[in-house]
């Protein structure tokens, strides 16, 4: 079943009568994204009024209701188009359970556990409680006849295990030890997502434990989607639905761009690219590669198309690469602390500081121009804040940015005076800059959404993205601050995934941007299997 919308990493669900599928998809030409439902008896699909921004989505078990996450809400509307209600604050939501004694379990922020409120509004409260070095709970799923939830656990080891825990007693117990995105089939077994598999194995709803050997049941899913919403459901009489995908994040290529010019292909190496970072001169790129194992940083030598390993990291995986001024080092995040490492691989990384406990995220984002201070975005709790590292003062990390909106992405004007951020106190994220290291006002640079600021190396121009298009604005600061009108310069279509930009600006004004590898067909469809149960139960056998 195509779709004029792209619905990859939008996530879905299908009602519980097996007649009806939610999907959150992007507008190809907008790129905004909204909640779609379709009627699959007339295979006839409506929009929602006033779901834009919309991830996560599932039914009630009536299903007359869609819940979802949207604008930092937990949000749920009528599919008979009634009005919007907010449920939950959920700055970082996703992945969501509507049970019949109306509650909602969900994920309502990264770094974090699994919560629950009444679906007619109410308190929420805490659900799951990480552990030693877990980073998010998600994928919540209630058992029929039972209070107990099955949920996804990913560690700082980039390992995903399925739990499963008993409320009243808060105890819990593994399940899978490899394997994510776990629901329960009313025909006995318990399915989860494993290296592009949908695993199954038959499961004891009394005793609440696998029973025999899981084995594969469907080849070719996509992969994890954490916070973005799920990539299958299945309803009690057999329905299943899913997203074909070829497991895991999907490869990359790296591509040259100029404004209104046609892409150039900067390497033949196709990758799990993610997090781009140039050099300085605009020879070398950092960047972070996801494969099988944990995620490592390499270079790109872009001279000689060579890529070098650079990470070798046993516990954690390594993210947001970004380089010194001089182009000796490579600031990079793991686990929740700072590492940096010499770019020769001349030794092991060496750890600047912690971010602090152990669920709170720090990403580095940007060096001043003499390599003294460093501008990071903290997690913590529901918000995100803009921190500065400089070991010369007391303490060495101090916020910058910290209000209740939240802000990240900052980075520093190439003389150091200027400061660009992303902000959603307007209510959606714009890109601001501030004076550094201040005093001084905020000026707002976009005007109708943005993120992903980065400054041209003259700092005459300052980048961002809007939807699907690059913007640029003009920026004078004499004889005070002043930008210009927002213009666009080219359309692409842009990844969701990274944990900063996923593009970067060379010397000489070209655009390095990571864009799916056209090699591989665009995930624009849904598969619906029907009746699917007998294939299930003569594969994976539930009697003795």
């Amino acid at each position: 079943m195509d779709f004029p919308t792209d619905v990859y990493s939008a996530g879905l669900a299908i009602a519980r009568d097996g007649r009806r599928i939610a999907y959150v998809a992007r507008d190809l030409e907008s790129g905004d994204t909204h909640l779609y439902s379709l009627e699959l008896n007339e295979f006839r699909a409506s929009r929602l009024a006033a779901t834009e921004g919309a991830s996560s989505p599932f039914f009630s078990p009536d299903g007359r209701w869609i819940g979802f996450f949207a604008s930092g809400k937990l949000k749920k509307v009528s599919i008979q188009g009634a009005p919007l209600v907010e449920l939950s604050e959920a700055p970082f939501g996703g992945g969501g359970a509507w049970t019949k004694d109306n509650f909602i379990y969900f994920l309502r922020s990264m770094p974090g556990e699994i919560w629950r409120v009444p679906a007619g509004g109410g308190p929420t409260e805490s659900v799951t409680k990480l552990e030693a070095n877990e980073f998010v709970h998600f994928s919540p799923v209630t058992l029929p006849g039972s209070n107990a939830v099955l949920f996804a656990a990913y560690d700082r080891a980039q390992t995903t295990s399925v739990f499963l825990l008993e409320p009243a007693s808060g105890d819990r117990s593994l399940l899978v030890e490899s394997g994510d995105t776990p629901t329960y089939a009313p025909s006995g077994h318990l399915l989860y997502a494993h290296s592009g598999k949908l695993m199954a194995v038959a499961f004891d709803s009394r005793g609440l434990q696998p029973k025999g050997t899981a084995v594969p049941v469907l080849e070719g899913i996509q992969g994890r989607q954490w916070g973005l919403g799920d990539f299958y459901d299945l309803s009690d009489n057999g329905v299943l639905v899913h997203v074909p995908g070829l497991g895991g994040r999907p490869a990359r290529r790296l591509i040259w761009l100029e404004p209104g010019g046609e892409p150039d292909p900067s390497s033949k190496n196709v990758e799990r690219y993610i997090d781009p970072s140039l050099s300085p001169d605009g020879r070398r790129l950092a960047v972070a590669v996801g494969g099988d194992g944990l995620q490592q940083l390499w270079t790109l030598d872009l001279m000689r198309d060579t890529l070098t390993r650079l990470t070798f990291l046993e516990e954690s995986a390594a993210y947001a690469p970004i380089w010194t001024p001089d182009g000796r080092r490579i600031t990079f995040s793991a686990s929740n602390e700072i590492f940096s490492v010499a770019v020769d691989g001349s030794e092991i990384p060496e750890a600047l500081f912690q971010g602090g406990e152990l669920y709170e995220l720090v990403l580095p984002t940007s060096w001043t121009p003499d390599g003294v201070t460093l501008a990071y975005t903290k997690f913590a709790g529901f918000r995100s804040d803009v921190w500065l590292y400089d070991p010369g003062t007391n303490p060495p990390t101090q916020p910058f940015l910290a209000t209740d909106a939240d802000e990240g992405q900052a980075v520093f004007s190439p003389d150091g005076s200027w400061l660009a951020y992303t902000s959603n106190e307007s209510g959606r994220h714009e890109v601001y800059v501030t004076a550094f290291p201040g005093p001084g006002g905020k000026s707002q640079i976009s005007t109708n959404g943005g993120n992903q600021p980065r400054w041209a190396r003259d700092g005459h121009e300052l980048y961002y993205i809007e939807r699907t298009s690059m913007m640029a604005v003009g920026i004078e600061t004499r004889p005070v601050f002043t930008p210009g009108r927002p213009r666009e310069i080219f359309d692409r279509y842009w990844p969701l995934e990274g944990a900063v930009a996923n593009y970067d600006v060379a010397p000489d004004g070209r655009f390095l941007i990571i864009e799916p590898n056209p090699d591989e067909a665009a995930h624009q469809e849904i598969r619906i299997v029907v009746n699917w149960f007998p294939e299930l139960k003569r594969l994976v056998p539930t009697d003795p």
